[in-house]
């Protein structure tokens, strides 16, 4: 019994320290698909994953803060649906 109680601990623990694939960021290749990963996560309301994707200085920072704040509360959830549905169409490169 001890052993498969061990057994057991060892597996959650092990379990537990792998990585999680929802906190996994992907690596934008170029920058064509640095812009439309920071686009998407923007849209789907990810700022959390946006942010990892610019130059972290003061304004920055601050322009994506308020667009977050608009976002979350000046959009109904009808809205923010509609943003998460829409597709990003890049003509030119």
């Amino acid at each position: 019994m001890k052993k498969l109680f061990s057994s057991l601990l060892l597996l959650l623990l092990l379990w537990s320290c792998g990585s999680n694939d929802d906190n996994a960021i992907a690596k934008p290749e170029d920058d064509v698909d640095a812009a439309r990963m920071f686009i998407r996560a923007a849209l789907d309301g990810n700022y959390k994953q946006a942010r990892n994707l610019i130059v972290t200085d003061s304004s920055n920072v601050q322009l994506l803060d308020n667009l977050e704040r608009a976002y979350l509360h000046n959009n109904d959830p009808m809205e923010q649906r509609g943003y998460r549905e829409a597709a990003i169409r890049i003509h030119d490169t």
